[in-house]
C-alpha cells in the first residue's frame, strides 16, 4: 500500500488499498437497488470531498471525483446498472467467529459456547422445526436427555454430562460415566452437549463396566451438582434462542417469528415464514420522495402444507425511474411482466395502481405534444396572458411579459414558468367546469411523478375531482392517492374546513354590518326623541312666560323694537367683517394650492428628466453590451428597461434592442457553428495570405500564420475574418443575422448592413420586423467602439481618470467610508437584500465614474464587496475586484479566487448557482493566461459541478484550453 491513499484520505476507505467495484466504493451494499438511495449518498461524497479540497494532490483529488461521477452514471441508469451487476456478482458470504455454523466432525467450534449441535434449529439458517428442541411459539414436550423443568434434581437423567466434563467438550473415549444407580443406559444422542458427532451408540465400554460395579461410589460431583451444570447450559441455550427470535421479529411478538406453524379452524397445518431482510428501508418509494405507505415490502409468505414456494417482486424502482424519464414503453413492459409473476397481495394491488398511473401520465404528456404540434402561432394562450411565437417537436417558444422564452418537453421551466402548466390551463382547465374530468385526473399523475411536478397542486386537483368526480372518477383518484400515501379524506375535511370558514367569516361579517346599521338607526331614533322632548319643554316654558306677560307687552314694545334697529346694524357690520375673512381665506388657499401644484408640476418634470437620464444610460449600456457581443448583460439591462418604458416611442426602441440582442445572439451561435467546420491542418488563402487551421471547435478558432499561432473568439473577431467566415449568405435569416452584425460592431459597414437587410425583405423576411430594425441605423453607436481592453471585466463602461490612484488608508479611508455613509443615507437604512443588491450595484457603477475620487470609488468598492458577499451575490463582488483592478491597478486575482472557493451555490438557490459558475468560469480562463494549471483546474470542478444551460459549452472551452497547457 502506497503511503497516500486517495480512497483513504478523502472516502475514509479503510481495509484495502482501493475498492474493488461501485458499491464498495460508496458505502452501498451490494446490488442496491434504491436509486434515490444511490444518488443522495454519490452527492453526499461529492459534497465531502469538495469540501476536503486536493490538499496538496489535486491529480487524485480530480481523479477521485471523476470515479464517483462515473459510479453516478452507472447506477443510476437501469440499463448500464444491469449490465454491471452482470458482470460483478455479489461476493460469496465469508464464514465470520461466533456464528452458529455445522462443526466439523471430531473436533469442537470454536465460539460455540458449548452449545446443543444436533436437535435444535441454528439461529441464522432458515429451516423447518427439528427434532429434539421445541421451537419459538410452539409448546414442546420434554425431550430425552434433558433437565426439564419440575424434575427432581436428585435423579440422575440419561444422556447427562459425565463427571468433570464441561459443555462443548466431547466424552474421550474410555472414560466412565458415574451414575447413582445401576440401569441400562440406551443409545442416545450424544451431540446433544458434546462438540462431536462421534457417538450414535451406547456411550461406551467403560461406561458399561461402571453400571456393574454396584459398590464403588462415584468420585465426582454429586448428582446435584451435575443437575445445575446442565440446567445453566439449558439457560445459555434459552437466552440465545430468545436473542435470535427479537432478532427476526424486531418488537418481541409472536406473529414476527421467523418460523411458525398455524392451524386453521378447519384443523389444516401450515407454515409461516417471515422475511428477515424485509425492512421499511428497503421499501420502494417513488423517486420524487412521495411517502407511499401502501407499498411496504412483503415481510411474509404464507405457503399451504410446508410447501415453500418462490414468491418474486415487481421492480417498483426501475418502473419510476422510466416513468420520471417519459419511457412509458419500458415501464408498461415491467408491468407487463410483474403480472406474470408469483405476487403477494400487496405487490399485486400495487401493479394494478401503477398501471393506472402510466396510462394516465402517458395519455397527458402524448396530449401536450399534440397541442404543441397542432397549434399555428402566433397566437394568444390562456386568455392573452402568454403568447406562442413557435412551437413543435416537444418545443415551444413563449413571449412572457415581453420576452421570447424557450421551453421543451424534457425541460418544461423556464424563468418560473412551467410549460405544461400553462398548455393545460389554456387547453384542459375549461374542461374541468363542464364535468370532464380525465384530463385533471392526467394531469394530477404526471405532477406526483414528474421530476418538475407540484404535489400540492395535484392534492388540490384530486380533492377537487373527489368533490365533483364520478364514481369512476373517484376511483381512480383514490386508487393514485393510495400509491402516493394522499390522505382523500383529510382532503375533503380540508375541503370542507375552508368552506366553512368562508362562510363563518361571511356570516361574521354580514351580522356586524347589520348590527352597525341597527345601531345606527336604534341612535337616530334616540336622538330625534330627545330633540322632541326639548321642543315641547321650550314650547311649554314659552306659554306659561307669554301668558305673564301680555300685560306688559305693549310697556315693552317701543323698547324691542329700537333693540332690534340696534342689533341689525351690529348683524350688518359683523357680516361684512366675516365677507372679508372668508374672502382673504379663499385667496390664501388658492396661493397655496398653486404652489402645491407647481412644486408638483417641478417634481414631475425632475422625474421626467431624471427617466430620461437612466433611459439613455441604460439604453446605450444595451448597445455596448451588443456590440461587445456581450448578450445576457444586455438581456439584464432590457429587464430593466421594461420599467421605465412610459412612451410609444420607449416602448418601440424596447422593442427594437431585444430584436437586435436576440439576432445578434443568433449570430454568435451561427458563426461559432462556422469556426468549428474546419478540418484540423487544412491550409486556406484570403487576399493572397496563405494559412493553416491548427485547431478549430465550436467559438474557438486558432490559425497558424507566418509561423505564429492566432487564437480568435467569438468575442474578438474582426469584420475581414468575419466576412471570409461566411463567405456569401443564401437565406433570408443569414442576410438578417450578418446585417445585425455589420450595424451593430464597430468597424462595422451600415450602409452594407442596410443592403443586406433589403435583401433579406425581398427573400420573405417579415417587413415589420425589418423596418423596425432599420430605425437603428439612425442611431450612432456609443462612444466605447472597442470591447475594454481587460477582457474578464464585464462592465467597464466608465473609463479610469489618467492621473495615478491611490488607494486610501486609516484615517483618510474612514473619512471616506463616513461621508459615503451620510451621502447615500437613505439607502443604508434599508436592510432588505434587495435593496442591498442595488446600492452594491449602484456603487461598482459611481466607483467607475472619473468625477468620484479615489478615496471615494475605493470605498464604494469595498462595501459593494461586503454587501454583496452578505447575501451572495458573487458576480458584484467579481464586478467590483475589477473595478479595483482597473482603476487603482491592484491585483485582486487571489481575492477573487479565494471568494469562488468558499462560495457557498445555492446560497440563493438557482441564481446564485449560476452566478458561481459564471465567476468559476472566468477565473478558469484567467488562471490558464496565468499558467496556473492546478488552480484552473479547481475553477473548472466548480464550474462543472453548477453549469447549466450555455454555460456547459464554456465549460468545455475551459476544458480544451487547459488541456492545451504545458
Amino acid at each position: 500500500m502506497s503511503e497516500f491513499n486517495p480512497y483513504s484520505h478523502w472516502l475514509n476507505f479503510t481495509g484495502k488499498e482501493k475498492p474493488d467495484t461501485y458499491y464498495e466504493l460508496l458505502g452501498l451494499k451490494h446490488g442496491e437497488k434504491n436509486v434515490s438511495k444511490i444518488a443522495e449518498k454519490i452527492d453526499a461524497l461529492t459534497q465531502m470531498v469538495q469540501q476536503k479540497g486536493p490538499d496538496g494532490h489535486f491529480p487524485e483529488w480530480n481523479q477521485i471525483l471523476t470515479e464517483i461521477q462515473v459510479a453516478k452514471n452507472c447506477l443510476c441508469n437501469p440499463k448500464y446498472k444491469a449490465e454491471y451487476d452482470a458482470k460483478h456478482p455479489a461476493p460469496a458470504p465469508q464464514a465470520q467467529p461466533g456464528m452458529m455454523g455445522m462443526p466439523q466432525q471430531g473436533m469442537a467450534q470454536p465460539g460455540m459456547m458449548g452449545m446443543p449441535q444436533q436437535g435444535m434449529a441454528q439461529p441464522g439458517m432458515m429451516g423447518m422445526p427439528q427434532q429434539g428442541m421445541a421451537q419459538p411459539g410452539m409448546m414442546g414436550m420434554p425431550q430425552q436427555g434433558m433437565v426439564q423443568p419440575g424434575m427432581m434434581g436428585g435423579m440422575p437423567q440419561q444422556g447427562m454430562m459425565g463427571m468433570g466434563q464441561q459443555p462443548g467438550m466431547g466424552i474421550p473415549q474410555g472414560t466412565a460415566v458415574p451414575s447413582a444407580a445401576p440401569q441400562e443406559t440406551p443409545a442416545v444422542n450424544s451431540q446433544l452437549f458434546a462438540g462431536t458427532s462421534a457417538s450414535q451408540g451406547p456411550i461406551s465400554q467403560s461406561s458399561a463396566k461402571v453400571s456393574k460395579s454396584k459398590s464403588r461410589k462415584p468420585s465426582g460431583p454429586s448428582p446435584m451438582a451435575r443437575n445445575v451444570i446442565a440446567l445453566v447450559g439449558l439457560l445459555i441455550v434459552a437466552i440465545l434462542a430468545l436473542a435470535v427470535v427479537r432478532k427476526y421479529s424486531g418488537n418481541g411478538d409472536a406473529d414476527n417469528s421467523p418460523i411458525q406453524v398455524v392451524i386453521d379452524e378447519e384443523g389444516k397445518t401450515s407454515v409461516q415464514i417471515n422475511n428477515p431482510f424485509a425492512s421499511e428501508e428497503n421499501a420502494v418509494l417513488p423517486a420524487n420522495g412521495a411517502q407511499n405507505q401502501q407499498n411496504a415490502p412483503v415481510a411474509r409468505n404464507e405457503v399451504a402444507e410446508g410447501n415453500l414456494a418462490a414468491v418474486e417482486a415487481p421492480d417498483f424502482a426501475t418502473i419510476f425511474s422510466h416513468l420520471q424519464n417519459y419511457a412509458f414503453e419500458d415501464a408498461k413492459k415491467l408491468i407487463a411482466g410483474g403480472m406474470k409473476m408469483t405476487l403477494q397481495d400487496e405487490d399485486s394491488q400495487r401493479l394494478e395502481r401503477l398501471k393506472v398511473i402510466t396510462k394516465n401520465m402517458e395519455e397527458f404528456h402524448t396530449a401536450v405534444a399534440n397541442q404543441l404540434n397542432k397549434y399555428v402561432p402566433p397566437m394568444e394562450l390562456c386568455g392573452g396572458q402568454y403568447g406562442l411565437v413557435e412551437s413543435g417537436k416537444g418545443k415551444a417558444v413563449i413571449r412572457i411579459n415581453g420576452k421570447n422564452v424557450k421551453f421543451s418537453m424534457d425541460a418544461p421551466q423556464n424563468r418560473g414558468h412551467d410549460l405544461y402548466d400553462i398548455i393545460y390551463r389554456h387547453q384542459f382547465a375549461e374542461a374541468f367546469e363542464v364535468g370532464n374530468m380525465l384530463p385533471a385526473l392526467q394531469y394530477a399523475a404526471f405532477l406526483l411523478v414528474s421530476p418538475t411536478g407540484d404535489r400540492e397542486k395535484a392534492e388540490k386537483l384530486l380533492s377537487r375531482i373527489l368533490e365533483k368526480g364520478s364514481d369512476d372518477d373517484r376511483e381512480t383518484a383514490n386508487q393514485i392517492m393510495r400509491e402516493f400515501g394522499i390522505n382523500g379524506l383529510g382532503l375533503m375535511t380540508n375541503m370542507a374546513l375552508e368552506s366553512v370558514n368562508s362562510a363563518e367569516n361571511t356570516d361574521a361579517q354580514t351580522a356586524e354590518a347589520v348590527k352597525k346599521e341597527g345601531n345606527d338607526q336604534t341612535a337616530q331614533v334616540d336622538e330625534g326623541t330627545k330633540e322632541k322632548a326639548a321642543a315641547n319643554e321650550k314650547t311649554g316654558v314659552a306659554e306659561s312666560a307669554g301668558s305673564g306677560k301680555e300685560a306688559e307687552s305693549g310697556k315693552n314694545a317701543e323698547k324691542t323694537s329700537s333693540k332690534k334697529s340696534r342689533k341689525k346694524a351690529r348683524s350688518a357690520k359683523g357680516t361684512e367683517a366675516e365677507v372679508d375673512a372668508d374672502e382673504k381665506k379663499a385667496e390664501d388657499d388658492a396661493k397655496k394650492k398653486a404652489e402645491e401644484e407647481e412644486k408638483a408640476r417641478q417634481e414631475e418634470e425632475r422625474r421626467k428628466a431624471r427617466r430620461k437620464e437612466e433611459w439613455k444610460q441604460l439604453t446605450t449600456a444595451v448597445r455596448q453590451d451588443i456590440s461587445w457581443r456581450k448578450i445576457p448583460s444586455a438581456k439584464k439591462t432590457l429587464d430593466k428597461l421594461e420599467n421605465l418604458a412610459e412612451t410609444p416611442e420607449n416602448k418601440e426602441e424596447l422593442d427594437r434592442l431585444n430584436a437586435l440582442a436576440d439576432y445578434m445572439e443568433s449570430f454568435v451561435t451561427w458563426i461559432s457553428g462556422r469556426m468549428g467546420s474546419f478540418t484540423w491542418g487544412s491550409v486556406h488563402k484570403v487576399e493572397g495570405i496563405e494559412f493553416s487551421v491548427v485547431e478549430c471547435g465550436p467559438g474557438v478558432l486558432i490559425i497558424r500564420d507566418q509561423g505564429i499561432n492566432k487564437r480568435y473568439t467569438v468575442n474578438d473577431l474582426n469584420p475581414k475574418l468575419v466576412a471570409w467566415l461566411i463567405d456569401t449568405p443564401k437565406e433570408a435569416d443569414d442576410f438578417v443575422l450578418y446585417g445585425t452584425y455589420l450595424a451593430m460592431t464597430p468597424g462595422g459597414d451600415r450602409a452594407k448592413a442596410k443592403t443586406y437587410w433589403t435583401t433579406a425583405q425581398t427573400k420573405g423576411f417579415d417587413k415589420e420586423s425589418i423596418a423596425l430594425i432599420m430605425k437603428e441605423l439612425e442611431v450612432p453607436l456609443p462612444d466605447a467602439g472597442k470591447a475594454p481592453v481587460q477582457l474578464n471585466a464585464w462592465n467597464p463602461r466608465g473609463k479610469a481618470p489618467v492621473e495615478e490612484q491611490t488607494i486610501p488608508t486609516g484615517a483618510d479611508f474612514d473619512e471616506a467610508l463616513a461621508m459615503l455613509k451620510k451621502e447615500f443615507a437613505k439607502d443604508y437604512a434599508k436592510s432588505e437584500m434587495r435593496d442591498q443588491m442595488k446600492l452594491s450595484e449602484k456603487f461598482v457603477k459611481m466607483a467607475q465614474m472619473p468625477a468620484r475620487s479615489a478615496a471615494e470609488a475605493y470605498v464604494m468598492t469595498e462595501e459593494a464587496i461586503r454587501m454583496a458577499k452578505n447575501h451572495a451575490f458573487y458576480e458584484i463582488v467579481f464586478q467590483a475586484y475589477l473595478v479595483q483592478e482597473t482603476r487603482f491597478q491592484r491585483d485582486t486575482y487571489q481575492d477573487r479566487l479565494e471568494m469562488v472557493q468558499n462560495a457557498k451555490p445555492d446560497a440563493r438557490g438557482a441564481s446564485s448557482t449560476r452566478e458561481l459558475a459564471n465567476c468559476a468560469l472566468e477565473m478558469g480562463f484567467d488562471a490558464v493566461k496565468r499558467q496556473k494549471k492546478i488552480e484552473a483546474n479547481q475553477m473548472l470542478n466548480i464550474a462543472r459541478a453548477n453549469a447549466k444551460g450555455p454555460l456547459i459549452q464554456r465549460v468545455r472551452e475551459l476544458e480544451r484550453n487547459i488541456s492545451m497547457m504545458k
